[in-house]
């Protein structure tokens, strides 16, 4: 296991990139290595699945996207209730939003309807991955 190195110095700013305001944080450690912090967001979604979708096409599904969310620092979670759906994903705003724009274009479900993006320090779901979960079990966690 690697030694972790303290920071001695944090910095973020708020700088507009294409006229869009960004989040970018920046970090030196004890050993003067500047360090580039992501600028992670929270993305949540809902959507409807196509009736020809079961849940076990969606355990598969998201047991694919474990592996693709985890080489890109995603995580999240995924939520069922019968057709429809509610996804929480966090990580890097570049990964994210990638990653959102494919699953707008993905065919096994329709209306998907941006909730909220907004910045976050860190994930809530970081030891997760991307998970599946019912509905009920979500909405209690976010009552947390």
């Amino acid at each position: 296991m690697a030694a972790r190195k303290t920071v001695r110095t944090f910095l973020c700013a708020i700088v507009d990139i294409q006229d869009s305001p960004r989040r970018l944080c920046w970090a030196i450690n004890e050993e003067n290595d500047l360090l580039v912090i992501p600028d992670l967001i929270r993305l949540t979604y809902v959507s409807t699945l196509h009736p020809e979708i079961s849940l076990t096409d969606m355990d598969a599904l998201v047991a694919k996207a474990a592996v693709f969310n985890q080489d890109r620092d995603i995580t999240g979670v995924l939520a069922v209730d019968d057709k429809r759906v509610c996804q929480i994903l966090e990580g890097p705003r570049q990964h994210v939003e990638q990653l959102f724009r494919s699953i707008r274009k993905d065919r096994r479900h329709h209306t998907v309807t941006e909730i909220e993006t907004r910045g976050i320090d860190a994930s809530s779901f970081e030891n997760w991955g991307m998970v599946r979960r019912d509905m009920v079990d979500m909405v209690i966690y976010a009552l947390d």
